[in-house]
C-alpha cells in the first residue's frame, strides 16, 4: 500500500500535525498553568471547557458539513482557534 498523495496526502499530513499539536497542548498546557500558579480545580475547569467546546464544534460541523462549504467551516474553525489563543494570551486572571 503506497502512502496517500495529492489532496489525500495533504489532508493526511495536516490531520497528523493537528493531532500532534493537540496532544502536545494536552500535556504542556496543564504544566504551564501549574507554573503560573493555577490550582487543580481551575486547570480542570479549563480542560473541561476546552473539551466541551471541542465536542460542541464537532457536533456542529457534523450537522452542517454536508450543507455548508467546507472552506467556510475551516475558516470558521481557524478563526475560533485564533480567538481562543488571543483570549488565553490577554486574560490575566482566572476569575
Amino acid at each position: 500500500m503506497s502512502p496517500p498523495s495529492g489532496i489525500q496526502g495533504r489532508v493526511f499530513w495536516a490531520r497528523g500535525l493537528r493531532d500532534f499539536g493537540d496532544g502536545l497542548a494536552a500535556v504542556l498546557l496543564p504544566a504551564y498553568l501549574v507554573a503560573l500558579g493555577y490550582g487543580a480545580t481551575e486547570i480542570g475547569l479549563m480542560a473541561t471547557a476546552a473539551l466541551l467546546g471541542s465536542a460542541l464544534m464537532t457536533l456542529t460541523v457534523g450537522a452542517l458539513g454536508a450543507r455548508v462549504d467546507p472552506r467556510a467551516l475551516l475558516l470558521l474553525a481557524a478563526a475560533l482557534m485564533v480567538a481562543t489563543g488571543l483570549g488565553f494570551a490577554v486574560v490575566a486572571s482566572f476569575a
